[in-house]
């Protein structure tokens, strides 16, 4: 299934939804460029933060792992492995693809509605990588990452039709209202 037909498909499901109030959507929709740009900012810096504290305590853990050994317990290896790199680059990607619809949903273009939801279908992946890892893995993150995905999607398929040319909605900019689509 391409990502085209995923989004046609979820977008009949969620239309199936209870609806929110026009005024809201519209709300809604125009506030999405603050909270991608925010959450975008937030994932670098978590990013950044993730990668010097795991630095600083690997070698800690690593000198505790030695000395367990050196007093005859089993150690479990819990350096920074495979699980955490890829992590760390699924955050920053994430973070770039936020930082790239930003700008387009503020100017009303598919394109960061389309980026929005290759970022919740990213973190619905990073979700199933997870259930693998060997610190905090298991099926609680799946399970957590599909309901967050469930109710984000919801919140995103509510506006999806002001980033889309539908619903008597031209994405040309009204240059009296700054940053609204004008309406036919």
């Amino acid at each position: 299934m391409g990502l085209q037909k995923l989004e046609e498909t979820l977008d009949g499901w969620y239309k199936k939804a209870p609806q929110m109030p026009e005024s809201t959507r519209k709300s809604l929709a125009g506030a999405f460029w603050w909270i991608a740009l925010v959450l975008g900012i937030l994932q670098l810096w978590g990013a950044w933060a993730l990668w010097r504290l795991a630095h600083y305590l690997d070698p800690i853990n690593r000198a505790a792992d030695y000395v367990n050994q050196y007093y005859g317990y089993n150690v479990v290896d819990n350096s920074l492995n495979f699980f955490y790199y890829s992590a760390i680059l699924i955050i920053v990607v994430d973070a770039a693809i936020l930082l790239l619809a930003a700008p387009a949903l503020k100017a009303w273009k598919k394109i960061g509605w389309t980026l929005l939801f290759y970022s919740l279908l990213l973190n619905v992946v990073y979700g199933v990588a997870r259930m693998f890892s060997d610190v905090g893995g298991g099926f609680g993150n799946v399970l957590w990452a599909l309901v967050t995905a469930a109710i984000a999607g919801y919140f995103l398929f509510q506006v999806r039709s002001f980033f889309v040319k539908a619903g008597g909605v031209d994405l040309k900019m009204d240059s009296s209202s700054g940053n609204k689509p004008k309406t036919k």
